[in-house]
């Protein structure tokens, strides 16, 4: 994150949080969204150095990170979709961003994936995955999801991995198929042959570089980092980063974590 909005050069009263930054290969540009504590549930958003306007999200989520997803479907139509935590938007090649107003897109939606013409995303404060109709970003049915129920933790969080959707919840990792179903219902189903039983501490506290997914966890041995790779989960955090991480949390200077160039980065306030 960053206190200065490097495409106005200086410090900002009204965008002076970023939420933020992905490269987009549709485009080749770089965006970026930076939440405007003057007007609370405002985002401003930008590729490259051009401001493209402003998000919306609800005053119970302002500040949190944003998602993102390379979505392209059966017929090569490309989107660059983008989550705020209350509002889904799909934007077009020429930089062009649009609501998706389904009044089915769920209830403040974390997270966001794409898997063989679909989307999905995780309704927060429920087990719930929902995914929009194949191949098209617009339509959501009331009926269209699965329920991660393995474990009777919540959901938090979900990435696309290999051919799985990857859900993080506060007690488990499961993963999830395309298995053709019908619809209304999930085209989805749960692949049981891995269910890790490590729990992730929120939405905020997971992100993904390249094809692994890294999450922060909590349990009574303290905070740990982890890493899923090959359907594989693995502690990759030393004990001298784990107590470093307590004291963070500790001092409420813990608020969310994200990658770059193959880094797992804590950052503070």
């Amino acid at each position: 994150t960053s206190d200065i909005n490097p495409y106005t050069a200086s410090a900002s009263a009204s965008y002076a949080s970023a939420r933020g930054v992905y490269y987009w290969p549709g485009t080749g540009n770089l965006y970026s969204v930076y939440y405007n504590n003057g007007s609370p549930g405002i985002y401003a958003l930008y590729s490259n150095t051009t401001s493209l306007g402003n998000l919306t999200t609800t005053a119970n989520y302002n500040g949190l990170k944003v998602s993102w997803a390379d979505y392209r479907n059966s017929s090569g139509t490309n989107y660059l979709i983008i989550n705020t935590c209350s509002e889904i938007y799909y934007m077009d090649t020429s930089d062009t961003e649009t609501l998706i107003a389904d009044a089915d897109v769920p209830t403040n939606p974390a997270g966001i994936a794409s898997l063989d013409g679909y989307l999905f995303t995780v309704k927060t404060g429920s087990q719930d995955i929902y995914n929009c109709a194949v191949d098209d970003v617009t339509t959501w049915t009331a009926s269209a999801f699965i329920s991660a129920e393995a474990s009777p933790g919540l959901a938090y969080n979900l990435f696309k991995q290999n051919d799985h959707i990857v859900v993080l919840k506060s007690d488990a990792v499961e993963f999830f198929y395309n298995a053709g179903n019908p619809p209304p219902g999930s085209p989805l189903a749960r692949n049981m042959s891995y269910f890790p039983q490590i729990g992730c501490l929120g939405y905020q506290y997971a992100t993904q570089y390249k094809d692994d997914i890294y999450f922060l966890s909590y349990s009574h041995e303290g905070f740990a980092v982890y890493r899923i790779r090959n359907f594989k989960v693995e502690r990759i955090s030393t004990p001298a980063v784990e107590r470093y991480m307590s004291t963070l949390y500790l001092n409420d200077d813990f608020p969310h974590a994200d990658s770059a160039d193959g880094l797992f980065i804590v950052t503070g306030k």
